[in-house]
């Protein structure tokens, strides 16, 4: 368990995850669209292996939390 209370979903798992599995245990789905900057940049072609390769697991990681900030409810 991460004691997650969001899941962070791309554009492409839209179309096939099931948002009641994750409601339905208190988890909301928020629409995480990928900036084209920072350690993002490249990503919308690119898979987010490349951005921990690139950057690491610490930046990349405060960049997730930071975008679950302001992604859309």
């Amino acid at each position: 368990m991460v004691g997650a209370s969001a899941y962070l979903c791309g554009t492409g798992g839209r179309r096939y995850i099931e948002p009641n599995r994750f409601t339905d245990v208190g988890i909301g789905v928020r629409q995480f669209t990928v900036p084209a900057t920072g350690v993002w940049a490249g990503a919308r072609s690119l898979s987010a292996v490349h951005a921990l390769l690139l950057h690491g697991p610490h930046l990349v990681g405060e960049t997730i939390r930071e975008s679950a900030m302001w992604a859309d409810g």
